[in-house]
């Protein structure tokens, strides 16, 4: 039938929000439907370097689907789909490392063993958290290229910064598929055939300071991927019930990364170092899952995947100098040509031509001028077998128990730093991940009392971990950790009362480690996880009230998560943050025929909390701290929506 619904929206910080969508019945048989939605909103934080906005929204997105029912046992799915989202980014707010009376630091001048070794003194900085973000404090940061002059990175408001690199975290996809649906008496077989093209850019500032001075890296990619998926499936009500199938996707991508030197008031021609791995990926694999009923009762599931998973193409290592021609004649330390911006490199066509005629080596060769190239072949070829057993029982109509292992892995990689090209190792892939996960859990309710409860219990066991760190040899390097461990649990509760009243709480708990660190030297044996906090809890409590024209929903939800770390390093307070909350409400009014009207309030982080997401520390990169800030006040905002 003919139908859809058209949403809009406003709040604050100038946000817009449009949705809508629509169906419509060529025939008895055809039917079209399409669907679009748009956001923008203002930048949140404000640039005291330029006095430009930074962290806008805007992204746009439509889908068209087109369904034929060329049977009743058969069925054509096609779909397009576009997305853009040329949204900025969350910048950094940074503080530095050094306590401007310690030892470090002599009448505003660093000393030269610091600059070397990146000593952390200041006590904020060594206190960690997020609470030294919150407004100035006096600890320094190096100002590059100023002889050792230091400089206070640190900003009194949550939503000011100082950033050099252009506001840009832009993402665009566009693609489609063919799903092809036929079913049989016994069985129903599936055909996809998918193709996919994602473009992206990203571009950041390691030293968020006054003079904008320092090093901007940034991230270019281009992915293609074409698939194909063909599935059999049998009938659902058999009591021994299968599906198989095979899969095959040939991707060809080029991800570039570069490190853009900016020198307000310094030489204009500074060199570019980048690296870019074009390769193409070409994966199949085929798989089944088997499921019996044992019994009245029981459930066994037993599943298995099979991968090849091929890996060929080239790391291209390039460094050229900021000019239209790209040359750099190191001895005479002077470039020739017109000074070319940050885009010209983030561009890969453009970086490419630039170095097109490189016919020097980078180092550690050691050219005599730039631009200079290395062409590295890259492969990898990776068979592996994953799957799954598990085994459900229901103990009685209300109350089901169950048991699970499942094996899975994830193909290694190639480095993407800038520098992996000069240390030698660009040519060196990580080893795959591999994942063992033990699960035992139930599920029940209790329809008397409007109950329902879950718990889990859940073991990993995670082999070679890919992760940046400082290999044997002292330089950075894509790595492995041999082994960690993550131990945890699950509880959900959700309670239903015959007045409209809901309450849905979770409660989790999580014990990670790194059991085996190998010969890697920042993870630490016994350390936690990144980003793993110990508690967390949720709840949501929503309330339908009944009026005379329509009903009100009333909705609250919290969150909570305990401290966690930043980094994989023992005892790091530095990278430590504090336990962090949010609450968000959101009240709607619907009324009208099957409630065809709605008007809603909503708003997030009630309590206008700032807190960092994580936080970074470069050592000699930058000589600061860094915080990913979260939106540091509350968003509001009404809609409106209409069901036609």
């Amino acid at each position: 039938p003919f139908g859809g619904y058209l949403s809009a929206g406003l709040g604050n910080s100038e946000r817009v929000d449009l949705e809508g969508a629509v169906a419509i019945p060529v025939n008895d048989r055809v039917a079209l439907r399409l669907a679009g939605q748009k956001t923008s909103r203002d930048g949140l934080f404000d640039n005291l370097y330029n006095g430009q906005d930074l962290g806008d929204l805007d992204r746009w997105s439509s889908r068209g689907q087109l369904l034929w029912q060329v049977n009743p046992r058969s069925r054509v799915l096609f779909n397009l789909h576009l997305t853009e989202n040329d949204s900025g980014r969350t910048p950094f707010r940074s503080v530095g490392v050094w306590d401007p009376n310690g030892a470090n630091i002599v009448n505003g001048i660093v000393s030269a063993a610091a600059i070397n070794t990146a000593p952390i003194d200041c006590p904020s900085t060594l206190r960690g958290g997020s609470d030294q973000f919150q407004g100035t404090n006096a600890c320094l940061t190096l100002e590059p290229f100023s002889g050792g002059a230091t400089t206070n990175p640190s900003t009194r408001d949550w939503h000011d910064v100082y950033e050099t690199a252009p506001d840009r975290a832009s993402f665009d996809n566009a693609g489609g598929y063919l799903r092809i649906d036929h079913e049989r008496a016994d069985f129903s077989l599936t055909s996809i055939t998918a193709y996919d093209v994602y473009t992206s850019e990203y571009v950041q500032t390691l030293t968020g300071i006054r003079s904008g001075n320092g090093f901007m890296p940034g991230q270019s990619g281009d992915n293609r991927i074409f698939s194909q998926e063909l599935r059999v499936t049998s009938a659902t009500d058999r009591r021994i019930r299968w599906i198989a199938g095979a899969f095959y996707s040939r991707e060809n991508s080029e991800l570039a990364t570069i490190i853009y030197r900016y020198d307000e008031g310094g030489a204009p021609f500074g060199i570019v170092p980048s690296i870019s791995i074009d390769q193409t990926v070409d994966i199949w694999s085929g798989y089944g899952q088997l499921e019996y009923d044992v019994g009245e009762r029981g459930t066994l599931t037993v599943g298995v995947r099979f991968s090849d998973d091929e890996r060929d193409g080239t790391s291209i290592a390039r460094v050229a100098a900021k000019t239209s021609n790209g040359t750099f004649p190191v001895a005479s330390g002077l470039g020739t040509g017109a000074p070319l911006g940050f885009d010209s490199y983030l561009n890969l066509d453009s970086f490419d031509r630039i170095t097109a005629g490189a016919t020097s080596s980078c180092p550690p060769a050691g050219p005599a001028n730039f631009p200079c190239r290395n062409d590295i072949p890259i492969s990898q070829n990776l068979a592996e077998w994953g799957g799954k057993i598990g085994y459900d029982f229901r103990v009685t109509e209300d109350l089901m128990t169950y048991v699970s292992y499942a094996r899975g892995f994830k193909s290694g990689a190639f480095d993407t730093r800038a520098l992996a090209a000069f240390q030698g190792n660009a040519d060196q892939p990580t080893d795959p991940e591999y994942l063992d996960a033990y699960e035992v859990g139930i599920k029940s309710r209790w329809p008397s009392h409007n109950v329902q409860l879950s718990a889990a219990a859940f073991f990993y066991r995670w082999d070679d971990l890919q992760t940046f760190d400082v290999d044997a040899t002292g330089a950075v390097a894509f790595l492995n950790i041999p082994e960690a461990e993550i131990v945890g649990a699950e509880i959900e509760l959700v309670w239903h009362s015959d007045d409209g009243l809901s309450i849905q709480s979770g409660f989790g708990y999580l014990h990670t480690e790194i059991t085996d660190k190998g010969d890697l030297v920042t993870p630490a044996r016994g350390a936690s996880l990144p980003g793993a906090p110990a508690r967390s809890f949720t709840t949501i409590v929503t309330k339908a009230l009944p009026l005379r024209n329509g009903t009100l929903h009333l909705q609250t939800d919290f969150s909570w998560m305990d401290e966690r770390q930043s980094s994989s390093t023992a005892g790091d307070r530095i990278r430590r943050l504090e336990s962090q909350q949010q609450i968000n409400a959101r009240v709607s009014y619907r009324f009208g025929h099957d409630d065809r009207y709605e008007i809603a309030l909503w708003g997030h982080n009630l309590t206008g909390e700032e807190h960092c997401r994580s936080l970074e520390l470069n050592g000699p990169l930058n000589y600061q701290l860094q915080c990913i800030p979260n939106d540091g006040q509350m968003m509001w905002g009404a809609n409106a929506r209409l069901n036609f």
